[in-house]
């Protein structure tokens, strides 16, 4: 069955907005999970809410530490090169939509 496009915007309601953010963690975990299994990679998802005491983390226990140590051996220009935030995301698909 095909779903519809889902509207992108703020969820007013706190516990909807919980909710949805629990049923989409989940299966990003899901999918990282078959994505480090299918192509054989190491992944360390960390996801942090200011409002949440700890942050929610997944990973095979044995390779965050060395993921981690990896990651900030690297210089900082190739830690950001495909880092991407808020602001220069909202610039691109601007940019797109102008072309």
């Amino acid at each position: 069955m095909i779903r519809k496009k889902m509207n992108l915007a703020w969820i007013a309601n706190d516990s909807d907005r919980k909710a949805c953010l629990q049923k989409r963690r989940d299966g990003m975990c899901k999918k990282v999970n078959e994505l480090s299994i299918i192509c054989d990679v190491s992944v360390v998802v960390i996801v942090y809410r200011p409002e949440d005491t700890k942050s929610i983390i997944w990973h095979i226990p044995s390779k965050v530490q060395e993921i981690l140590a990896r990651f900030n051996d690297m210089l900082e220009m190739e830690q950001t090169k495909k880092m991407i935030n808020q602001k220069t995301y909202m610039q691109g698909r601007v940019s797109k939509l102008d072309d």
